[in-house]
């Protein structure tokens, strides 16, 4: 494993002393060597500071990985497609060691482009995996797999997507279009994760029935699925949908909930850039859009309740606690107002066979998505509607 940073075309391909393997899916090598990386992560006193890196400590772990493998057909013949090269966000610290995780699993070698933003977990995360790959054992995966940092360059990405057999991008709209422009092999598979827009669906007859300890659970759940990164996951909802007739004790006692939930909090500290910007986005809002109903401006969570969902209420969005809300009364009409661009549904107070009826009956052109309220950031092997295994391998017919 390398760490290369800020080379140009030319002196980056002196750099890249890469092996590419090719592996089967699940290789008892490559799961070895991630319950380790699992084990030494929690081990770790500094890594212990943030609750993200201790999330993918407990997702590689044996026992979770076990639950994946056991999804997939052991009589398949399924092998890696070769070199992927990976473009990872900025806004989300460990999304790409998910990203390398997945492709690792499913028999590929990788290059990964890792975010210049400076992210004490990230740096935790590859002091870690440095000693690892140091073990004998483990040196045909140090050998094959490549993280790199670089401020965007074209001749660069150029470069690398001219010889992977796959390519995995991650980024807003603008920065997928931009790149799918750069040409790869003329067999290269592409997964692309563009932006997306999550919401929240909450049963108000349910709500109704909690009792005070439960409302305070349900708030602190909401609160991380939300803040933990200040609503910039893709998963994390921006628009919260109340089902039901609107009972004002437990809808007030939910927003108590989750303001105390912020208050009390560690990952959302408003600080006076962020209250401007909320501010600001608060009068822009309430000014120019019709949609706009009521506005209520909370010290810890600023709402918009809206008449109706517009069409593009996928700009609706600003973050640090900032949420829009719209009442409904029959599921219907979800499915009248949402996009491609849905990704994320968490919810609750509904049984999950009343949330299959409505997919198999109104079959919404968005939502990939549909989870309990507090697992919005729990990752997947089944993503944006892909799953992950399966479309980074290729597999083998043999009759």
């Amino acid at each position: 494993m390398q760490l290369a940073s800020n080379k140009k075309i030319h002196k980056l391909a002196g750099n890249i002393n890469i092996e590419k393997n090719i592996n089967k899916i699940f290789d008892n090598n490559i799961c070895e060597f991630l319950y380790e990386l699992s084990d030494q992560i929690l081990k770790n006193q500094d890594a212990k500071k943030y609750a993200d890196l201790i999330t993918f400590a407990f997702w590689i772990r044996k026992k979770n990985l076990f639950r994946i493998i056991n999804k997939y057909d052991n009589n398949e013949i399924r092998l890696g497609y070769g070199l992927a090269f990976h473009i990872t966000p900025a806004n989300v610290a460990l999304n790409f060691a998910y990203s390398f995780t997945f492709s690792l699993l499913a028999g590929n070698s990788n290059i990964i482009r890792v975010t210049n933003t400076k992210y004490k977990q990230n740096e935790i995360f590859f002091k870690i995996i440095e000693k690892i790959f140091n073990k004998k054992k483990f040196s045909n995966i140090k050998k094959s797999n490549l993280f790199i940092k670089y401020d965007y360059d074209e001749d660069i990405t150029k470069f690398i997507s001219s010889g992977c057999d796959c390519r995995v991008i991650w980024g807003s709209d603008k920065t997928v279009n931009e790149i799918k422009k750069i040409p790869t092999q003329t067999g290269c598979k592409e997964l692309v994760f563009p932006d997306r827009y999550s919401l929240s669906l909450i049963n108000l007859n349910n709500l109704s029935k909690l009792k005070k300890k439960d409302y305070a659970e349900l708030a602190k759940k909401f609160y991380l699925d939300a803040l933990m990164f200040d609503q910039n996951a893709c998963s994390s909802p921006h628009l919260i949908i109340w089902f039901g007739k609107k009972d004002k004790n437990s809808y007030d006692k939910f927003w108590n909930c989750l303001n105390l939930a912020i208050k009390e909090g560690k990952y959302f500290i408003p600080n006076e850039k962020n209250m401007f910007d909320r501010y600001t986005k608060f009068c822009e809002f309430a000014a120019k859009r019709k949609e706009i109903k009521e506005s209520i401006n909370d010290k810890f969570a600023y709402r918009m309740i809206l008449s109706k969902i517009p069409k593009d209420i996928t700009i609706f969005r600003v973050g640090f606690g900032y949420f829009f809300e719209y009442f409904i009364k029959d599921l219907k009409e979800i499915r009248n107002n949402i996009g491609s661009k849905i990704q994320t549904l968490t919810y609750f107070g509904f049984n999950t066979s009343d949330l299959k009826n409505f997919i198999y009956k109104e079959k919404p052109h968005g939502i990939d998505r549909i989870v309990p309220v507090g697992q919005a950031l729990e990752f997947s092997e089944l993503w944006d509607g892909y799953d992950l295994i399966r479309n980074l391998s290729k597999i083998i017919d043999i009759r």
